[in-house]
């Protein structure tokens, strides 16, 4: 969207500096009186999560001047469970409950939770496919046989005790299915190469005679090339499985963490202890994330309705609504305007939250 104010401080940081503010005052606080101590100090934080070279994800100081925000925040912050209401009349005081003096200390607390949860249910996801999935455990025994330099026959191992007291040779010996459905024994060299083939090219660089040898090269020269193909298809469609099964678990854990934290936004602007919904503003739609855009519309017809000129809609720009309505955009809207609208959500449902305003032509999913 147009016009999106970049993000101040990562995610759970303002919660803590909201939390850590009350938390150091020697009494109840008001939502701008919380403000004027946030913007005029720095707070330090680093975040529990590790990038690849093992270190936090961010850390640093932090101050936040965002009264429309914090006051968001703090809606989020009673709805959690960290914060009590105190007061008939504005302005409303604040007080950190248990749980909230919990979170003060450490804001990362239930995130790390959510992220070893994600990471059992990704792991759950993955198992699952590796069970369900019969051509795996066969491109699995593929791939242990290209991966055996000797490319021998496997059978089964003797135990560790039997393996001691037995002394045998290890033939590199494998077994090919002939064109007419007869078994050939064939040895190998440890490269991989037919040993057969291999001693009769040293006899025919040598001087010795075999009638047979040229045909029996080209039999064997044909038998190798096939074989190699055999292993190498076998471990191409591994290495695909292995990337389906990691994509699919990475696409997984990825989804769980946009659903999280969508979910904790939704509970922000969900309705108050009064059921009143709180307005829907520029800065949800730019933490809520994705490519949703907030416009005017002209007028629209569409299925037989006429909707109103001036009526305003939420779309998707990847959407198939999207370019059905495109042509209808009067303007997108930003900031204050959106504010405006009197968007709210109506529900949250398993599959993502309701939004519904006065000012729109229907109500809008918006899923997570």
């Amino acid at each position: 969207m147009k016009g999106h104010l970049p993000k101040q401080v990562p995610d759970r940081v303002l919660k803590g500096m909201i939390l850590k503010t009350i938390l150091k005052s020697t009494g109840l606080l008001t939502s701008q009186e919380i403000h004027d101590y946030v913007s005029s100090n720095t707070f330090y934080f680093e975040s529990s999560e590790l990038n690849k070279f093992g270190r936090p994800l961010f850390s640093g100081n932090y101050s936040y001047d965002n009264l429309h925000s914090i006051r968001t925040e703090l809606t989020y912050c009673r709805r959690a469970g960290y914060l009590k209401k105190v007061g008939e009349k504005r302005p409303f005081l604040f007080e950190l409950t248990d749980e909230g003096i919990l979170h003060a200390k450490d804001p990362f607390v239930k995130y790390r939770v959510k992220q070893e949860r994600m990471i059992e249910q990704s792991f759950k996801y993955a198992e699952s496919i590796l069970k369900n999935d019969e051509k795996v455990d066969e491109l699995a025994e593929k791939k242990r046989v290209e991966k055996c330099k000797s490319c021998r026959d496997a059978k089964p191992r003797a135990s560790k005790s039997k393996a001691k007291n037995t002394v045998r040779p290890v033939k590199n010996i494998i077994k090919v299915e002939m064109k007419n459905g007869d078994i050939k024994e064939i040895e190998v060299t440890k490269e991989g190469e037919v040993k057969e083939l291999e001693e009769l090219k040293k006899a025919l660089i040598m001087g010795g005679k075999s009638p047979n040898a040229p045909s029996t090269i080209l039999t064997l020269q044909n038998e190798n090339a096939e074989l190699r193909k055999l292993v190498g298809r076998a471990g191409v469609e591994l290495v695909k499985a292995n990337n389906k099964i990691e994509n699919n678990a990475r696409k997984s854990k990825k989804t769980m963490q946009r659903q999280y934290s969508r979910e904790e936004i939704a509970e922000a602007y969900w309705a108050d202890e009064n059921g009143n919904a709180y307005p829907l503003s520029q800065e949800f739609f730019d933490l809520w994330g994705g490519d949703y855009m907030v416009v005017v519309l002209e007028k629209v017809l569409e299925l037989g309705q006429i909707f109103e000129a001036g009526k305003c809609d939420i779309l998707s720009k990847g959407s198939e609504m999207y370019q059905r309505r495109k042509k209808y955009i009067r303007r997108e809207l930003v900031g204050d305007e959106i504010y405006q609208q009197g968007l709210y959500i109506q529900e949250i449902k398993s599959s993502g939250i309701i939004i519904d305003s006065y000012n729109m032509i229907a109500p809008k999913l918006l899923k997570w």
